[in-house]
């Protein structure tokens, strides 16, 4: 009998290319300073002329490395724009190479499609939509934030503005990453929206890998021969925590990349970030109210997909995904959901 094929499974986190920031800078000039992101609200237009060349020379460097006959695309990126308008250029050079590029469903109305022409699917787990930008504000460098319409503020609110630019400029640390993870804590006492470094990292990096890594032992039990590359554009918010954590560097750069690979055999997950490696377990899926991010995925991959039975039907089809772990996150992720229209009512 002929051995089984085992496919292999990796994914890339992509920081965006250089960017101008019209939105932020217009809500922040606004009559309503600390109003929240509004994704469907954006400038449509974001990476500037160097963002756009930085990300198409990043782009043909990154496909030099792979191979269309043997590695298959899934793109995903944040629904702001300047992580699309970089998906976009990733994913028009790797037509320009012959790379298959796994469809994804079309959403009505979804800024994702209208940006980058269908291809790449929007997460909210690679997304930041900031709940107020004036706070997450203070984390720039002081050269480079943005300018407040502080008459439009409160002044309970433009008091603790103030107070969390002193926190942060007493010694800034350069870059927006390295003050988020550096004054995180401390500009959440002032301002309790504020997410850091550390729950970011556990609200979206942290399923982000939980999922890659489920999909990864689901593939290579499938028998597939092939390579799955997925490729995730978002920005350094999600990553700062955990590179600082594991690598001893709070900072990602325009395009810069950092890799998972993921082992079965031994249930770890090797990750590189400028050429160091390090091999950290893998924390495999346990809530099944993570489990809607997994099926996303698995549904690009089967769209023939139409309902909960063949869904679970799919999912044994391609690898000993334990039956009990399904009922039981099922059961869990239902028993969540009930709990919050209960207490949403």
């Amino acid at each position: 009998m002929a051995e089984k094929k085992m496919g292999s499974f990796s994914a890339d986190y992509i920081r965006h290319s250089k960017a101008g920031y019209p939105t932020y800078a217009g809500i922040m000039l606004s009559d309503d300073p600390t109003a929240p992101f509004n994704p469907e609200r954006q400038v449509e237009r974001d990476l500037t002329p160097d963002g756009i060349k930085i990300a198409q020379a990043s782009a043909r460097k990154y496909f030099d490395n792979l191979d269309p006959k043997k590695d298959k695309l899934y793109m995903l990126a944040s629904n702001e724009v300047r992580a699309l308008e970089t998906a976009k250029v990733y994913k028009d050079e790797a037509i320009s190479r012959g790379f298959t590029i796994i469809s994804v469903p079309k959403q009505e109305n979804d800024i994702g499609y209208r940006i980058t022409g269908g291809g790449v699917r929007t997460s909210s787990k690679l997304s930041i939509n900031s709940k107020n930008l004036v706070a997450d504000n203070v984390f720039m460098p002081a050269d480079k934030r943005f300018k407040v319409n502080s008459d439009k503020l409160a002044p309970e609110v433009r008091a603790k503005y103030q107070q969390a630019l002193a926190i942060v400029d007493r010694d800034n640390k350069g870059s927006y990453g390295a003050n988020l993870v550096a004054y995180g804590d401390e500009v959440k006492k002032l301002f309790p929206e504020v997410r850091t470094s550390e729950q970011i990292e556990k609200e979206k990096l942290g399923v982000l890998i939980n999922t890659f890594g489920n999909y990864s032992k689901r593939h290579q039990e499938s028998g597939a021969a092939d390579h799955i590359k997925v490729l995730a554009f978002g920005h350094q918010d999600q990553m700062v925590g955990f590179l600082n954590r594991n690598f001893g560097k709070a900072e990602l750069d325009n395009c810069e990349a950092v890799s998972f690979n993921f082992d079965n055999a031994d249930r770890k997950v090797e990750v590189s970030y400028r050429g160091d490696k390090k091999k950290l377990e893998e924390r495999f899926l346990i809530l099944g109210a993570l489990g809607s991010l997994m099926f996303s995925l698995i549904g690009s991959l089967y769209p023939s997909l139409t309902g909960f039975a063949i869904a679970r039907e799919k999912l044994f089809e391609v690898g000993s995904f334990s039956e009990l772990w399904f009922v039981v996150g099922m059961i869990l992720f239902l028993s969540l959901t009930i709990r919050q229209i209960k207490y949403s009512k």
